[in-house]
């Protein structure tokens, strides 16, 4: 490992920083920032190179996107089902689930509130990995929120979904259905687990959620 330390020059360099709006240069060593500043304020680090590739440039600090939900504000929209306490935009802190039937008991608090019986029921960050008994949701749990009443439960890896009988019904799903993501049963049956996109897709062509805007 190098211990040279290259300085960079740049027409201006925005910091982020509030104590320190701008700079002209920056230092670097093994890939690491050293500090910003003028030349001057640098050079105490030691022998440096000074680079000018950037010299007629504006430097900003890299943002790096490693795996960003960028939907993360818009699901208050719907129902919150996780396992951990979460606060919403207003402050409001909604407690964690622990256990699927009271993911089914928040499920029928909000069915008794929509007065529209189109209207499709969405709840989102439902983690049943933390459960203890290691249940899954399949319809019947759906099935004592509404019989008739469209619902989509997001899991929070945002790579499964459980979708209701009445889902399934609109969308064509069934025991013929040869479709990968279509979760069934022992008996070829479906379960309402929906993996994945091309699964998924399926259920939400058929409510009012546009989650696919701009998907044929």
């Amino acid at each position: 490992m190098t211990r040279s330390t290259t300085i960079f020059s740049a027409k201006k360099i925005l910091t982020m920083n509030s104590y320190r709006p701008v700079a002209t240069h920056v230092a670097v060593r093994d890939n690491r920032i050293l500090g910003v500043g003028s030349l001057d304020e640098l050079a105490h680090w030691g022998d440096y190179t000074l680079n000018e590739t950037f010299s007629d440039k504006f430097l900003v600090p890299g943002f790096v996107e490693a795996h960003c939900h960028a939907m993360n504000g818009s699901v208050w929209d719907n129902t919150y089902v996780g396992f951990f306490d979460r606060t919403d935009p207003n402050g409001r802190i909604w407690s964690g689930i622990k256990t699927l039937d009271g993911v089914v008991k928040r499920l029928k608090e909000i069915e008794n509130t929509l007065d529209d019986p189109e209207e499709t029921l969405v709840a989102w960050g439902f983690d049943p990995i933390y459960f203890d008994d290691g249940v899954r949701m399949k319809l019947e749990h759906l099935d004592q929120v509404s019989h008739d009443r469209r619902i989509l439960v997001q899991h929070s890896n945002g790579h499964l979904l459980n979708a209701s009988r009445k889902v399934l019904e609109l969308a064509g799903i069934d025991s013929t259905t040869d479709v990968e993501g279509v979760m069934k049963d022992a008996d070829g049956t479906p379960t309402g687990e929906l993996g994945e996109m091309a699964a998924q897709f399926m259920a939400y062509k058929v409510t009012d959620v546009r989650r696919f805007d701009g998907i044929n």
